[in-house]
């Protein structure tokens, strides 16, 4: 059924998008959520094609019409850490709790990637880079290996001091997953949040983070974005898709391995690092390390 050319269905679906709440008296569903789903419906319905590859429907939207919601970046909910934040919230965690935010906010993985690498696959003896070839599904414990964009598929170069601590965290382990549970299966980023990490911002007064994990990944862009690295190189890093005619030419900079290690050094953490995270061992390597450069 039709209403000016528009499904009724289409229109009551997404009144009652906005109109549902959660057990907090929250809205279930945000503009931007709402406006995702929209443009998944709408390729869905696009695609359909006739015997000679036409589309079957012809629809121009009236987006006013159907009551879809306007975006507003700037009122988005995208929170952000400072370096002392970060600092901060890292000396709170413990255990592996730590070492998976360290992760993610050194390497600016995903957490669906970060909970999905596994030791003798994704990561170099060093540890100096970490190969990221697949994810964790995002309502079951299972791996999928196609990944949310095709530039996904990348290798993240690691600074050595974070290196060094990633190191120390594996000890003789030789495989698995390198953050895993007690039966040694993936964990859950759901359960991480909901154990650790909220409890954690809401000591910081960081209560209304928002998506949990992406605090860290927004940190490390913008670490890498006040570094003198060259685009190309942060677009590969953080998995970004960037179709330029510049960066397909510069693409042997991503395949230079010692350029893109010479240029994580760098770039550094962009925060300071808990004594915590070393270990007694790391402190004596990083020491040494710091007098060799001196």
């Amino acid at each position: 059924m039709k209403s000016n050319g528009i499904p009724k269905v289409t229109v009551q679906t997404l009144a009652k998008m906005k109109s549902e709440r959660g057990k907090d008296g929250e809205r279930r569903f945000s503009e931007k959520t709402i406006v995702e789903y929209f443009r998944v419906l709408r390729k869905v319905i696009a695609s359909a094609l006739d015997g000679n590859f036409n589309p079957v429907h012809q629809r121009s939207w009236n987006l006013a019409a159907i009551s879809l919601p306007r975006v507003n970046p700037r009122k988005q909910r995208r929170p952000t850490f400072t370096a002392k934040e970060m600092t901060t919230l890292l000396s709170k965690a413990e255990g592996q709790y730590r070492m998976i935010y360290f992760f993610c906010v050194v390497t600016g993985l995903r957490v669906s990637e970060a909970v999905a690498i596994e030791i003798d696959k994704h990561i170099e003896p060093d540890c100096s880079i970490v190969r990221v070839r697949q994810q964790r599904e995002k309502r079951a414990n299972r791996v999928k290996e196609h990944l949310k964009t095709e530039s996904g598929c990348r290798d993240v170069d690691i600074h050595p001091d974070a290196a060094l601590i990633l190191r120390n965290f594996i000890g003789d382990r030789k495989c698995g997953f390198l953050f895993q549970s007690a039966n040694r299966t993936m964990l859950d980023p759901r359960s991480i949040g909901r154990n650790n990490l909220d409890l954690i911002l809401k000591q910081m007064g960081r209560d209304q983070a928002g998506t949990l994990f992406n605090v860290f990944r927004r940190f490390r862009e913008a670490v890498l974005q006040r570094s003198k690295v060259r685009q190309i190189l942060i677009d590969y890093w953080m998995g970004h898709s960037n179709p330029s005619m510049g960066d397909r030419y510069g693409r042997q900079l991503v395949e230079d391995i010692d350029y893109r290690q010479d240029q994580i050094k760098k770039v550094g953490l962009g925060f300071e690092l808990p004594e915590s995270l070393f270990g007694l061992r790391g402190l004596q390597i990083l020491t040494l390390r710091q007098q060799r450069n001196e």
